[in-house]
């Protein structure tokens, strides 16, 4: 059965369905985004889905003679009601871009784990492909202890033939007769003319103290044997395996290759009393646990270097520190330490033989585990298995059933609320110049996803049609963490592109933004159609101007202005006041003054306020009070008159007491004329004729009003002597005249006053003389007649001459006035 895949669209994932006897693998229906942060990959296949995370080992390599690649994986299902880790294969190819279904390369119901795969490239070996894995003598029905998981386990062997994709009839493997004895971690390489499998051997699981060591056979892939360099047997038969390294403690990895002629391995060896039995049951027993960041991963170890079946070795790292094997399809000895990869090789100029050389300089990523993939023989990247702080949107997280829960800080907390360092993982890859002999990290990480867990170290090698083939096992802490298993290829070009992710998070941003809320858009959208996306890692640079320029152009965006319609309408409205009218014009200019005219149409609240402000104050004007000087000079005027010199001074009374007080300054017309009537009332009084106040003090005289006399003599002049009336009505004209005077000032109608006087005088004269007639005493004796004659004429003649001074300072007078006018 064969699965094709379609090619994908650019930036997008394609699926595939299949499915493998009773295993059901899910059809992804939906395109997956690239992140354009990642290598863009040209075929992603969704191989099988797990509901919860499990054991799982990869690996994958080129079938040697073909254009196709075989991908190899353990894992652990327990779908089929076998308790056990099983060993598939798949075979891809390029050029029909399909991938086989997975197939089982045993079936005998016991762990198969930890597998490697092994290509001839160079047909020494008819084109043969090697497997070899760790593998379980027995069943495990669940209560098996740790030293008996650990005791069971072997090294088993099985060839395929790459021209026919048939696998060697056989499997070998590795026979130990004590149940004590453990093999685990084997490696292939090749050595002369022969393939070497090693081992990892631990001699007594019970008392593993400097129980470990490494041992070996030779295997044929054609007769499917192994063989030795004595191939000596022990009692029962079995050949007796090549010893490397011996008497050592726990050995965790290990590789070997030819150095000066003879066997060398390389390897890991604990120094914190860890013990391959407890390793065993973690992988078995505790299968469902994601494999979390751990600093002790990277604790305090030993590289050491053995060779001469062991009788020689040297520890190379440095004191203190961690190093690990580098995983390499060359038949190298390369490890790491302290950001370095370093290459033990050969040197005949020492007493040892061997010499240690810097490949890499790997220090941005530090300690992590590396790989090296190659091309025709020669390095061409180097892997490092990347850990970054977790990034995930939720708050919580379940992992290994335990909750995590992110606090304020963005720190994880534990349910004991004790910090833990909880960490994502990716690929970064660092390109090898064979040119410069420089490793340079490139910018893009290889699946470029935030809150992703491995379950197993991803298996990458470069295809046969010189694609990056990566085949991984890992769930997304952002979805469901639910475990996958994906084949992705990527192109080389790709993965040495540029990183782009500093670009595309800046244009992120642009299309978050409508561009019709911004005055001039046009700088934003320039720098954009500026960028670049051809640029490799070597021109990183250039690519981060680009994503510098398109955040300085959104930086110098300016928001559309605020509508200040309704402020330029009430300042409009204020322009057109009177502001000397009101008492409390300054809260609107206050208001005024507050208006910003830098708002946006985002603050379109504000300004609304601001118009707003502006209104208020306005409706809240009052005005200043009216003038009201004019009337309170009009009324001391009128007050300083004396009231009974004149015939009626009703009128003014009337005018004062017309005055309304607290009219505003807009009505300040009126209180003129409350003004203007209290005047035009003074100056419209008739004075009291000089007859009718000599009468009346006659009248006092003759005791009937003598009460009257007496108190109007304090306000009036008075007539001292009744038998002068010539006197009297003398001062009584000068009285006239200083009023007559006095009326001339205020009024231009003095004039007509002066006549109305003159006339008054004339009639009071008449009037007098008649009152006078009929007030004379009626004794009844006549002899008296003679001097009231003579007083008569007397009096007349005095009226005579007064009215004649009168008409000469009249006239005077009118010449005067006429002279001012002129």
């Amino acid at each position: 059965m064969r699965i094709t895949v379609k090619k994908k669209e650019k930036k997008n994932y394609k699926s595939v369905k299949l499915v493998v006897f009773v295993l059901v693998f899910v059809l992804l229906v939906n395109t997956v985004p690239v992140k354009v942060s990642a290598a863009e990959s040209k075929e992603d296949v969704y191989l099988m889905y797990y509901g919860n995370p499990d054991y799982c080992r990869l690996k994958g390599a080129k079938l040697p003679g073909t254009s196709s690649d075989l991908l190899l994986y353990s894992w652990y299902m327990d779908s089929d009601g076998q308790d056990c880790a099983k060993l598939y294969w798949s075979g891809s190819s390029e050029e029909y871009a399909n991938v086989s279904p997975p197939t089982e390369i045993q079936d005998d119901k016991t762990w198969d784990m930890d597998p490697f795969l092994f290509t001839d490239l160079d047909d020494t070996f008819n084109n043969n492909m090697i497997i070899t894995w760790t593998d379980a003598n027995k069943k495990f029905d669940g209560t098996e202890t740790k030293d008996e998981i650990a005791g069971s386990m072997r090294i088993s062997v099985r060839a395929l033939k790459s021209s026919t994709i048939v696998f060697s009839d056989k499997i070998l493997t590795v026979t130990k007769e004590s149940s004590d004895v453990s093999a685990y971690n084997s490696h292939i390489t090749k050595f002369g003319d022969k393939i070497l499998i090693t081992w990892v051997v631990c001699s007594d699981v019970k008392n593993d103290d400097r129980a470990y060591g490494i041992e070996g056979l030779y295997y044929d892939p054609d007769t499917n044997k192994f063989s030795s360099d004595d191939n000596k047997t022990d009692a029962k038969g079995n050949l007796i395996p090549m010893v490397f390294a011996e008497s050592c403690n726990y050995i965790s990895n290990h590789t070997v290759a030819e150095l000066n002629g003879s066997v060398a391995v390389l390897y890991e060896e604990a120094v914190d009393g860890t013990h391959v039995s407890d390793v065993m049951y973690d992988q078995v027993k505790q299968r469902d646990k994601v494999s979390l960041y751990s600093p002790d991963e990277f604790k305090n170890n030993k590289v050491k270097l053995a060779v001469n079946n062991g009788k020689n070795v040297d520890t190379v790292n440095l004191p203190d520190t961690y190093g690990s094997i580098v995983e390499t399809d060359l038949p190298e000895l390369i490890y790491y330490c302290n950001g370095k990869i370093k290459e033990i090789g050969t040197d005949s100029d020492s007493t040892s033989g061997w010499k240690i050389e810097e490949l890499a300089d790997v220090s941005k990523t530090g300690d992590a585990r590396y790989s090296i993939l190659s091309k025709d023989g020669s390095m061409q990247y180097i892997t490092a298995r990347e850990y970054s702080p977790l990034k995930i949107d939720k708050s919580e997280i379940t992992l290994n059933g335990m909750k995590y829960t992110k606090s304020s800080n963005g720190k994880w907390m534990d349910e004991q609320n004790k910090e833990q360092d909880i960490r994502q993982e990716d690929i970064r890859l660092y390109y090898y110049n064979n040119t410069t002999g420089k490793a340079e990290i490139l910018p893009q990480k290889l699946h470029g996803k935030d809150g992703v867990f491995f379950m197993a170290q991803p298996s990458i090698f470069i295809n046969h049609s010189g694609m990056l083939d990566v085949t991984w096992f890992y769930a997304n802490a952002n979805e469901n963490m639910s475990f996958g298993l994906y084949h992705t290829t990527y192109e080389q070009q790709s993965v040495q592109k540029a990183d782009y992710t500093a670009v595309n998070e800046a244009i992120d941003k642009v299309n978050a933004l409508n561009k019709n809320d911004y005055e001039d858009f046009s700088a934003v959208t320039d720098a954009v159609n500026a960028v670049e996306y051809d640029k490799d890692y070597t021109e990183q640079e250039t690519v981060e101007g680009h994503a510098k320029a398109i955040e300085k152009a959104i930086k110098a965006l300016k928001l559309r202005s605020a509508d200040y319609t309704a402020v330029d309408e009430a300042l409009t409205k204020v322009k057109g006041l009177d502001a000397d009218l009101y008492r409390n014009f300054s809260d609107v200019t206050a208001a005024v003054d507050a208006v910003d005219r830098d708002k946006n149409f985002k603050e379109q609240a504000e300004v609304d306020a601001m118009a707003a402000a502006i209104e208020t104050a306005i409706q809240a004007l009052t005005y200043k009070d009216a003038d009201y000087t004019t009337v309170d000079e009009a009324i001391a005027k009128a007050k300083a008159l004396d009231v009974n010199l004149y015939k009626d001074f009703t009128a003014v009374n009337v005018a004062i007491d017309a005055v309304v007080r607290g009219k505003n300054i807009k009505e300040q017309a009126e209180v003129d004329a409350m003004a203007k009537a209290i005047e035009d009332a003074v100056a419209a009084l008739e004075l009291k004729s000089a007859n009718t106040k000599t009468e009346t003090n006659n009248t006092n005289q003759g005791g009937a009003q003598s009460e009257t006399n007496n108190a109007s003599a304090t306000d009036a002049p008075s007539v001292s002597n009744a038998s002068n009336p010539v006197n009297t009505q003398s001062e009584a004209s000068d009285t006239s005249e200083e009023a007559e005077d006095t009326q001339s000032e205020a009024s231009d109608t003095s004039g007509e006053a002066e006549d109305t006087l003159s006339e008054t005088s004339d009639e009071n004269e008449e009037k007098g003389s008649s009152r006078t007639e009929d007030k004379s005493p009626e004794t009844g004796d006549d002899s008296n007649l003679k001097l009231w004659i003579t007083l008569f004429f007397l009096s007349g003649s005095g009226i005579v001459c007064m009215l004649q001074k009168k008409r000469t300072t009249k006239n005077e007078k009118i010449r005067i006035n006429e002279k001012k006018r002129a």
